[in-house]
């Protein structure tokens, strides 16, 4: 029986509020929408990029009914035709299976990826150019998973690790240590553009035209500000007795001897360290990270010793017992660029938090660069470094950093770029991006503790800031206060529900003789833009967008939304590589009213 499914697009809202409660049998009927048309600005477009607009979850938007039985005669006429669905088609190789492959490039996730036909192997730690021997692990029908047997050809492409810890069965950081640099740039750009290219082909861009060069980090070491470690009972310690033919054998034996053989616990241990990548209960003790500050690193040991001199506990994962947890250490320079260090406790509520107060002040007098040390209290029991209570151990509860003019303090719980060297790059890259007028007005929405909206204050008439996290929007207030801005106010708001329509934020726009921010700036989560969002901001219609992502998949995903019908056109886009080594990279967009 076919659910039929009614709305009107004149209004933009569903006539029924049982809609989307009907959605879960999508899977069990066929969901039939029918399309009122009203002479709405929707009747340019179709069916379905109107649903997609209207954020419903809908695959299949259609103005007739089919049915079961005519699916099942199109696919026996596609048989009859000698076509088959992908879901169907023969998989090439099988499981235990050993081939030697040939790296032809890398995916989003940093995996090197091979292609038997058009049948995708993704194999973790290889470099392109590589002719591998592998064996094949999971297999699914459109791709399989690969382990590294042997090297049989090397890369132009490789260099030898810095890190004694990078690998396949290290701490799982840094993913591309063993490739040069300038072929990490080239291969962050290609996933950028591989992302975007769909986008191209819809909307007839020139990829010339749109696509800026990638923006290189000119530190590769030492540029990381903040590094979050474990505490744990667990160690993980690598099995470098076992040959690497004897540990891959086959994708079964491999997987045992990673899990039984060539790692050791000892629940009575205490370490503290990074979890290797795929195993949360385990930890691999960590002497020295190459991404972080020196400093930070000599913190890092002497903490290790000294906790594991005292009389307390690190935290079972599994029992949900044991005090100390995780250990922040972060790093910023100030207007003098002297070094300033905050060091953040993360534990459970208990007795021993009186062992702490010691350590901290001695910790405090042995490195004189450290302004800050806390200790934040949490009960979860999963691994968040954000705690339900704070302590100041030494010093005050903050550190501060300059960038392009302006001095940023913020706490252990706000969020700020890990990269200062790219942040300020970045910054400026928005800064040209927004192409700022004295009579323009600039909302900056998922503002944190202002610092691109403070950095933009002066070449425009306003700034208007709105985050979520209450704790960012005080910071960001007493930054404007800091470095002396009036023409900028922050607000406190939840991006994703309906407290956008709160009197407090339609002020800004509809009273006081206040302009409408003809501007916007948007630095969302990896998770992109609710569609509530994206609704709100066609409706607001401003002039330009610069959108600010570490997420390529969802930001693009988010721009075809805001571009649907052509009322916005894509200027250009700009990937900065702020995490080298690693697979991600932030993205700067450009949109601009038609």
């Amino acid at each position: 029986m076919h659910r039929h499914l009614s709305f009107n697009l004149a209004t933009g809202f569903l006539s029924s509020q049982r809609a989307f409660t009907l959605c879960k049998h999508i899977r069990k009927t066929i969901l039939t929408v029918k399309v009122i048309r009203k002479g709405s600005i929707f009747e340019r477009i179709s069916e379905y990029d109107s649903c997609r607009f209207l954020g419903l979850p809908v695959t299949t938007c259609c103005t007739t009914t089919h049915s079961l039985s005519d699916h099942s005669k199109e696919t026996d006429s596609k048989k009859a035709n000698g076509q088959s669905s992908s879901s169907t088609q023969k998989v090439p190789i099988r499981r235990g299976e050993e081939l030697e492959l040939r790296i032809q490039g890398l995916v989003s996730g940093g995996d090197g990826i091979s292609r038997i036909g058009r049948y995708v192997v993704m194999i973790p730690h290889a470099v392109p150019g590589q002719l591998v021997k592998v064996v094949i692990g999971r297999v699914r029908s459109s791709y399989a998973n690969a382990k590294v047997i042997q090297v049989v050809e090397q890369s132009p492409y490789e260099t030898e690790p810095v890190c004694e810890h990078f690998g396949p069965f290290g701490c799982g950081g840094c993913k591309f240590q063993h490739i040069s640099y300038n072929k990490q740039l080239e291969e962050k750009y290609q996933q950028v553009l591989r992302h975007y290219e769909g986008l191209f082909t819809r909307s007839n861009y020139i990829v010339e035209n749109v696509m800026k060069p990638i923006v290189g980090s000119p530190v590769i070491f030492g540029y990381r500000n903040k590094m979050e470690f474990t505490f744990s009972n667990r160690r993980w310690i690598p099995g470098d007795h076992l040959g690497e033919s004897k540990r891959i054998s086959s994708a079964v034996v491999e997987e045992n001897l990673r899990n039984e053989v060539s790692f050791k616990t000892n629940e009575e241990d205490f370490v503290l360290g990074l979890k290797p990548a795929g195993h949360f209960d385990k930890v691999l003790p960590i002497e020295y990270c190459h991404i972080q500050e020196t400093v930070a690193n000599e913190i890092l040991n002497w903490i290790q010793k000294r906790t594991s001199e005292m009389h307390t506990t690190a935290y079972d994962v599994y029992s949900h017992q044991g005090f100390l947890r995780n250990l922040v250490i972060r790093t910023a320079r100030n207007e003098r660029n002297e070094l300033e260090v905050m060091v953040n406790f993360v534990t459970s509520f208990g007795e021993d938090s009186s062992l702490l107060r010691p350590l901290a002040l001695e910790l405090g007098k042995q490195f004189s660069s450290i302004r800050s040390i806390v200790q934040n209290f949490t009960t979860s029991k999963g691994g968040a470094s954000k705690g339900e209570e704070e302590q100041v151990l030494f010093g005050c509860n903050y550190i501060q950093h300059y960038v392009l003019g302006r001095t940023l303090r913020f706490t252990a719980n706000c969020f700020f770029q890990t990269n200062p060297l790219q942040t300020e790059k970045l910054y400026q890259i928005v800064r040209e991006a927004a192409n700022l007028k004295v009579e323009d007005v600039v909302l900056d929405l998922f503002c944190g503790i202002g610092s691109i909206g403070l950095c933009l204050a002066s070449d425009c008439k306003y700034v208007y800031g709105i985050d979520v996290v209450e704790e960012a929007i005080q910071m960001a207030k007493l930054n404007a206060k800091i470095n002396g801005v009036r023409n900028a106010e922050f607000i406190l708001a939840n991006l994703e529900k309906s407290s956008l329509q709160d009197p407090e934020i339609q002020r800004l726009f509809h009273r006081n003789g206040i302009l409408p921010p003809n501007v916007v700036i948007v630095d969302p989560p990896r998770g992109g833009l609710h569609s509530t969002l994206i609704k709100w901001l066609r409706w607001m219609k401003p002039s330009r967008i610069v959108y600010v992502s570490c997420n390529p998949a969802t930001q693009v995903r988010d721009l075809e939304s805001l571009c649907l019908m052509q009322r916005y056109r894509l200027v250009s886009i700009q990937p900065v590589d702020m995490f080298p080594h690693t697979p991600h990279i932030e993205c700067i967009a450009i949109l601009e009213r038609i």
